[in-house]
């Protein structure tokens, strides 16, 4: 596959205002994976951890989960299948996660469709690492009260995961 053919990921995070995060008082640090432009979960909570294991391993991750932290929540069993080739990396996802499709959140994950991307490695890592990045200094800065998805996920482990790429 041409280098101009492969599906575009990009991880983007938002700094939420305060009475959006379960904590009284507090921001909500919100993430997207965007894949093509499109946020494949904008109703879920990212993963960081299972994000950046994908980037290291082929494997079944469940990047996309509930905020509680288990993708069980959302009936999502199956996760994403991720395979990894010389320079690229494939991610098979059940359509019900991929552009918040029609399926009911209780529908029978055998009934949907995969979708398939190809991604070239490079870039998804460079997008990845430049976004933990980003969201590292700015937590640094910013001495308010901040919440970070799923619920339980703190400060310090974004900046192991970021240091860990």
């Amino acid at each position: 596959m041409e280098s101009n053919s492969f599906d575009h990921l990009e991880l983007k995070f938002a700094l939420l205002p305060k009475g959006t995060a379960s904590v009284p008082g507090a921001h909500l640090l919100k993430f997207s994976v965007l894949i093509n432009g499109i946020n494949i979960s904008p109703e879920n909570v990212i993963d960081l951890s299972e994000l950046i294991a994908s980037l290291k391993s082929s494997g079944s991750f469940n990047i996309v989960t509930c905020v509680c932290g288990e993708a069980g929540c959302i009936g999502e069993s199956q996760g994403v299948s991720v395979n990894h080739g010389l320079s690229t990396i494939v991610w098979n996802m059940p359509d019900k996660i991929v552009y918040n499709s029609s399926l009911p959140t209780n529908a029978n994950l055998s009934l949907s469709k995969i979708k398939q991307f190809e991604f070239d490695s490079a870039q998804v890592i460079l997008s990845v690492k430049n976004a933990l990045f980003d969201a590292k200094i700015m937590l640094d800065k910013n001495e308010q009260a901040i919440q970070l998805e799923p619920f339980g996920f703190v400060r310090k482990q974004l900046h192991y995961l970021s240091d860990s790429i």
